[in-house]
């Protein structure tokens, strides 16, 4: 039995398994990027390439040429696969922490964006957005089990106090669940009724700090929609003047 041993940080430029010696580097799609990643994390797992797509991430749950399984159980290793139908994009994350609920933790790399980070997301795995998730990738090989990590029940939740522009459906997908959720939580009848300043329970999770790059043609207006938030509040927090003006390749972080 092999011992798992998980990747919360990222990997240095000389690990060979992302950079010298992975596939998607040596084509130009290196680092940041969550197919190069996930690819090169199966490679140190296993000590051996991959039969793993060499495609884009939207593609690689159907991708069953590669002959591994595909479930809806996550194990130490396994791929999480998400996709965003709206903009035919994906995104993968490899499962390297699960909890006594059913919860993960996942190492990811984002193209274009963050070079690498981790990920809590509660059952039913929901990734934010337009990302609807797909299944795992099961990694052919077993890993000594470990006793599951048990939450803190007395901090289960914890209070946020709603800003300015925020929508429930914003705030669900900020701390992995959902606005349907936090109505039950809150004992809140009507989802598109809350205001600033109120007081709601929410999960107790790290937030995920989405971080955006602007591509030609996007204005912040239809940046808020992809992400349910509003324009008013991503200016507000990249502390942007002036709206109407954003430019390509600027990044703007979305809480």
């Amino acid at each position: 039995m092999n011992e798992f041993i998980p990747r919360l940080t990222a990997p240095e430029r000389s690990n060979k398994y992302y950079y010298a010696d992975n596939v998607f580097y040596l084509s130009g799609y290196g680092l940041p990027n969550c197919t190069c990643y996930a690819w090169g994390r199966w490679y140190e797992l296993l000590k051996t390439k991959p039969r793993l797509s060499l495609g884009n991430a939207n593609g690689w749950y159907y991708y069953t040429q590669d002959g591994y399984a595909r479930t809806n159980t996550p194990a130490l290793g396994d791929i999480a696969c998400f996709i965003d139908e709206v903009n035919n994009i994906g995104h993968l994350g490899v499962v390297e922490e699960i909890y006594e609920d059913g919860s993960i933790v996942t190492s990811n790399s984002d193209y274009g964006g963050r070079l690498f980070y981790t990920l809590k997301l509660n059952k039913p795995y929901n990734l934010g957005g337009n990302y609807k998730f797909l299944g795992f990738i099961k990694i052919p090989m077993e890993f000594n089990k470990e006793e599951p990590n048990v939450p803190e029940e007395n901090n289960q939740y914890i209070n946020y106090t709603v800003q300015k522009g925020d929508t429930l459906s914003g705030i669900a997908i900020k701390y992995g669940t959902t606005y349907q959720e936090l109505a039950k939580i809150n004992n809140i009848t009507n989802p598109n009724l809350i205001y600033a300043g109120q007081v709601i329970k929410v999960p107790n999770n790290d937030v995920s700090v989405i971080e955006y790059i602007v591509q030609p043609g996007d204005t912040l207006s239809y940046i808020a929609s992809r992400y349910d938030t509003t324009y008013q509040r991503l200016a507000q927090i990249n502390n942007i003047s002036d709206p109407n003006l954003i430019y390509p390749g600027q990044i703007i972080k979305i809480y």
